[in-house]
């Protein structure tokens, strides 16, 4: 499922809005963007695609994303993840870049964080 050379993204987020939003900007910015709603449908996916960047919120249907940083690393070893919340929970960065994140986004967030972020990783 390689998109020529173009890096792949993979979003997860229960917001479908915003998951639309982050795929346009990404792929204005030439990545190969796509994504997903639960966990559970995170793993095929990502053996599937084997994105380099995976944009994951933490508050999900199916369970906190914060918990499922080291099964996606141990699938993707090379990924980078951005941990995503609206959420101000006490020690929540901390723990996310203890778990393997790479980064930590607070949302609301806007088109240039998105193009910081993946400029910077």
């Amino acid at each position: 499922m390689k998109n020529g050379n173009k890096k792949r993204v993979l979003i997860i987020d229960d917001e479908e809005e915003l998951c639309m939003l982050m795929e346009l900007v990404l792929e204005r910015r030439h990545f190969a963007a796509r994504s997903i709603h639960t966990l559970g449908d995170s793993m095929q996916t990502v053996k599937d695609l084997k994105p380099d960047y995976i944009f994951l919120d933490n508050h999900l249907p199916d369970g906190l994303g914060i918990d499922f940083i080291p099964t996606l690393i141990n699938s993707c070893p090379n990924v980078k993840i951005v941990m995503m919340t609206a959420h101000d929970e006490h020690k929540l960065n901390e723990r996310a870049l203890h778990q393997g994140a790479s980064y930590f986004l607070h949302k609301p967030f806007n088109r240039n964080n998105i193009e910081n972020i993946i400029n910077s990783l």
